[in-house]
């Protein structure tokens, strides 16, 4: 029997073809694997350092309150001896979802916003947040290097976002929930879209601990 050596070379080519295939394919998806790591690993520490300084200055801004005979649960911190900030000026934190960043001034250290009522975390609510003209939670790299949400002019745009909820802190015994005075639950919350959506939270309590 004779062979046609012409068909035994394409079935070679053809089988080269599906090694060298399946080859590039393991590669691929080996090299996409490490970068989807990487990835995750840097919004990993991206995230706790975020949600750690958001803690520190929901904390310091309780205790500014209380070195300046003030209500523990004010915002808006100021310093007592500056007239931009009369003490009637200042309001307390109620139930909802805020923004805080450090503000990098001595007369008034932090910025503090309270989100409209009608604001949700929903997936579609962050994901639009992050491409309008405006962004409410989306957070930016200044030029020195400090994340803000304020996105100023030059600042570079990231894909995360960050916020946190207030809302009052109460127990239950057989007769019911009983509410806790003077102590907030506070719910921080980091969002990045990177390589998909993941979403970070952490809880804590705070409360006037100098009573």
């Amino acid at each position: 029997m004779r062979y046609s050596r012409s068909a035994f070379t394409l079935v070679e080519l053809m089988v080269a073809s599906v090694v060298f295939t399946i080859g590039f394919i393991g590669a691929y998806l080996l090299v996409e694997s490490g970068n989807s790591l990487a990835v995750k690993a840097k919004n990993d520490i991206v995230a706790a350092s975020v949600l750690r300084e958001q803690y520190e200055l929901v904390k310091n801004l309780r205790d500014s309150d209380w070195i300046q005979l003030r209500n523990w649960d004010s915002i808006e911190p100021y310093k007592v001896t500056d007239p931009r900030y009369p003490i009637d000026s200042r309001t307390r934190l109620e139930s909802g979802y805020y923004v805080i960043e450090s503000n990098f001034d001595l007369l008034k250290p932090l910025r503090i916003s309270r989100l409209p009522d009608t604001w949700s975390p929903t997936s579609a609510t962050i994901v639009t947040d992050m491409s309008s003209v405006a962004p409410v939670v989306r957070l930016c790299l200044d030029s020195h290097g400090r994340y803000v949400h304020a996105c100023p002019a030059g600042a570079r745009r990231l894909p995360y976002a960050s916020y946190f909820r207030v809302e009052p802190l109460s127990t239950t015994d057989a007769a019911g929930v009983i509410p806790v005075a003077d102590a907030w639950k506070f719910t921080f919350s980091f969002v990045s879209v990177e390589r998909g959506y993941r979403l970070y939270e952490v809880s804590a309590i705070l409360s006037d601990w100098k009573q």
